[in-house]
Order: structure tokens, then sequence, then C-alpha cells
């Protein structure tokens, strides 16, 4: 069985976490406006996949705009948004919302060391009241239900995927998962594919969400292993660049190993 992509944008700068937006011919929401002050933080402080969170902290004026933007959505306006802007929406907010949270308490060695982080600390969104957790469970997961999304949110920390320098836009949102996706299998810090012993050493991220990947990528192939880690297996080939497909043996016994999450920060290097 052969595992490709059907659409993948080409653009996207692995190292910098560069992207280079396909535009639908689609008009964009009002809402999108309020991207151009996300932006300015992205391409100002996003740094080869770190972030400048000192300078951040010392320039945080457009980030604390767009926070005020997303609790100024009243919800009759995210209503009119269509699926895949709320969805765009939700994952810069929760992107946004992480960056703020760091810089509050900056200096910092990790987004763990403080309190309450993810699950306490609320934030006004669209006329709810969130944490980060509500957003990515309770809201991504559960309503939108794409398995891309775990490589598109950013949780201030090494080991989870890195920020674009852009923000995610509702009329680009399919190709931009994908090449979050994509990257994130081919990072060898985070995934190491292995022909050789039919090995994957990959990010605790599949782990800890394996079950959200059965309805979309489960698998009769690779039946030594339970439903779950087939999905994820058949996720990895999916993604993999053509440069390692074609030194896999899909009919090979494959062992998956997980790395421990890194929490440390992911801050530039001074």
């Amino acid at each position: 069985m052969k595992y490709v992509i059907t659409v993948l944008t080409v653009g996207l700068i692995f190292a910098g976490c560069g992207y280079k937006e396909k535009q639908a011919d689609v008009s964009p929401s009002p809402f999108e406006s309020s991207y151009e002050t996300y932006s300015r933080v992205l391409e100002s402080f996003v740094k080869e996949g770190l972030v400048d969170y000192r300078g951040l902290k010392d320039s945080r004026a457009d980030l604390d705009s767009f926070i005020g933007q997303l609790a100024g959505l009243t919800m009759k306006e995210y209503d009119s948004l269509g699926g895949s802007e709320q969805l765009a929406m939700w994952i810069n907010a929760y992107n946004a919302i992480t960056l703020r949270i760091v810089i509050d308490a900056y200096p910092v060695a990790s987004i763990n060391h403080i309190e309450g982080a993810f699950d306490d600390k609320a934030w006004q969104v669209a006329g709810k009241t969130v944490t980060l957790d509500n957003i990515r469970d309770d809201i991504i997961r559960s309503e939108f239900y794409d398995v891309r999304v775990f490589f598109a949110l950013h949780s201030a920390s090494a080991g989870s995927p890195s920020l674009f320098r852009v923000p995610f836009r509702g009329r680009a949102i399919d190709d931009q998962l994908d090449s979050a996706a994509y990257a994130f299998v081919n990072d060898v810090d985070r995934n190491t594919i292995n022909p050789h012993n039919n090995t994957i050493t990959t990010s605790e991220i599949f782990r800890r969400y394996a079950e959200d990947f059965k309805d979309e990528y489960d698998t009769d192939d690779f039946d030594y292993l339970e439903r779950p880690e087939r999905a994820v297996l058949s996720f990895i080939f999916t993604y993999a660049d053509d440069s390692v497909q074609e030194f896999i043996d899909e009919t090979a016994e494959w062992t998956i190993e997980y790395r421990p999450f890194d929490w440390s920060l992911n801050d530039v290097r001074r």
C-alpha cells in the first residue's frame, strides 16, 4: 500500500517555519483583518522555530491588541464565520494565548512552571470563557475532527510543533495543516523513520492522542499493532517525504518508540 498526500503546498520553509499561502478564491471574513496585528507578532518574534520571548515581552502591544480582538469577537460574529475560518481562529487563539501566558511570566524555563497555564488561566474568546485545555480538547478536537491540528498547536516548548511565521487563515487552512503535518513528521529532531531496522522513534504527541487518529487513518495493515498505533503509523507514512518513503518496506513489522516530550521553553538562543 502506497501512502501519499494528495495536496502539499509548495513554499514551506522548514528551517524557519515560513509559509507562503496558497490563496483560494474565497473572500476573507471581516475578522481576518485582525490577523494583520497577529502577523506582525509572528514575523517579528518567531525565528527558525524559536520564539524571542524577551523581545516580545518588551514589545507586546500587537499581541495584547490581538488578544483583545479575540475577546471582542461576539458569538454572533463567530457564528457567521465558515467552519474553516472558525478553525483557523481557534488555532490562532490557542497559539497567541500561549505566547501571552509565557511573556506574562517571563523569564521562565518552561510553561509547565506557570501555575494553571493550561487548565486554569481563563480567557475571553468569541463570547466564551476558555482555558487552553478547553480550546484544544472541548472545541478543536471535539468540533473539528482533524488530527493535523496537533501539529499546528504550539505549547511554547521544544517538543511542540513550531509556530508558522504567518497566521492560519480559513481560505488556506487545508494546505497549512498539510504543511504543518509534513513539517513535523519530517523533522528529525521530533521523528526518526529508520527503514534499516523498521523502527520509528516519534513524538509523545502521537501516543497521547493516538485514539484520535483512528477515525481517518485506521487501516487493516500493520495488524500486529493495536488499532490506534496502526492509525498513527498510517499517518506518519502518509506524510513522510518521498525520499524516505522509497526505502519503507510496508510489509515489514514496524516498531514505534516514543520520545519523552521536551517541555523546556523554545526560547531563542542568546
